[in-house]
C-alpha cells in the first residue's frame, strides 16, 4: 500500500494539506514587501536568504477571504516546477502519513472553485482534510 506525507494547516476552520514533497520549509518570516499592481491575492515578496519569494494569501486565492497576520501565521515555502513561492496560512498543524487508499475525490458538494483548487480529500478519524492542488493554484 503506497503512502505519502502531507503538511497540514488551517485557513479559518478549514483543515487543508499539501503534499510534503512540494514543501521546502515552513517559517515565521512575515516581513512581506507589497508589490504594486499585483493580483489581490499576492501579498508581496519576502527575502528568504537572498532569494526574493512571492507570497500568496492562500485564503484569498482559494476564495476563503483575506488572512490577518497573527502570532500563529506562517509561510509555507514551496518548490514547484522550479519556482519558489510562499503561502500565508493561519496555523500550521502536523505532517501526517496517509495511505493512498484513504484518498478520495472531492465530494460533489464542493462548489466549482473548490473543485478547481482541491484535488482530493482524506477522511481522518475526527475530521476531513482537503488536499490543495498546487498545480491549479500556480496555473490560475
Amino acid at each position: 500500500m503506497a503512502q505519502f506525507e502531507i503538511a497540514t494547516f488551517y485557513i479559518d476552520n478549514y483543515f487543508l494539506g499539501i503534499d510534503l514533497s512540494f514543501v521546502q520549509e515552513i517559517n515565521k518570516n512575515l516581513n512581506i514587501t507589497k508589490v504594486f499592481h499585483a493580483h489581490d491575492y499576492i501579498l508581496g515578496v519576502m527575502n528568504l536568504r537572498g532569494d526574493v519569494i512571492p507570497v500568496i494569501d492562500l485564503g484569498r486565492k482559494l476564495g476563503l477571504g483575506s488572512r490577518k497576520i497573527t502570532k500563529k501565521s506562517r509561510n509555507i515555502i514551496l518548490n514547484y516546477d522550479s519556482m519558489k513561492i510562499g503561502f500565508l496560512v493561519d496555523k500550521i498543524e502536523d505532517v501526517i502519513l496517509v495511505a493512498q487508499d484513504d484518498v478520495s475525490a472531492p465530494p460533489s458538494t464542493f462548489n466549482e472553485k473548490e473543485k478547481n483548487y482541491f484535488k482530493a480529500v482524506v477522511l481522518l478519524k475526527d475530521k476531513l482534510l482537503s488536499m490543495v492542488d498546487i498545480a491549479e493554484v500556480f496555473a490560475k
